[in-house]
């Protein structure tokens, strides 16, 4: 189940375009999801102009929460170089013209979708894979 929303979600830094600065209705989309057992969420978001990943982790009684930030393709780059988002997982981080392409494939019982981020010239930049039985 892809959200997609132009400010990010999980990004932890209460700065810009973040749903930190938020923190209440935050924390309150995060526990309707949980409370619900929503399985299978993920956050596709942008307008930071620059591309990263953040991964709330939720205890070992559920999957933890994913929001793939993407931007920007032809606006200006951000100025942010060391904003403090704890959930950015290692080697996400991008401050250059980039888009993403998005797979979705692999057997019924457990689809996997991919997204790869490459430079505004189709060089790759990073890649990662959630498998649907880890959003369970």
């Amino acid at each position: 189940k892809v959200i997609a929303t132009g400010g990010q979600v999980l990004n932890s830094a209460a700065t810009l375009e973040t749903y930190a600065t938020f923190p209440e209705e935050r924390q309150r989309l995060i526990d309707a999801i949980t409370k619900e057992k929503i399985s299978g969420v993920l956050f596709l978001t942008g307008d930071r102009h620059h591309t990263e990943l953040s991964v709330l982790p939720r205890g070992d009684s559920t999957y933890a929460l994913n929001d793939f930030t993407v931007s920007p393709l032809t606006s200006g780059l951000s100025t942010v170089q060391n904003e403090p988002n704890t959930l950015r997982a290692e080697g996400t981080f991008t401050r250059e013209k980039n888009f993403a392409m998005m797979e979705v494939g692999g057997p019924l019982a457990n689809r996997a979708m991919t997204i790869t981020i490459y430079s505004n010239r189709g060089k790759q930049l990073w890649s990662r894979t959630l498998k649907a039985n880890d959003l369970k």
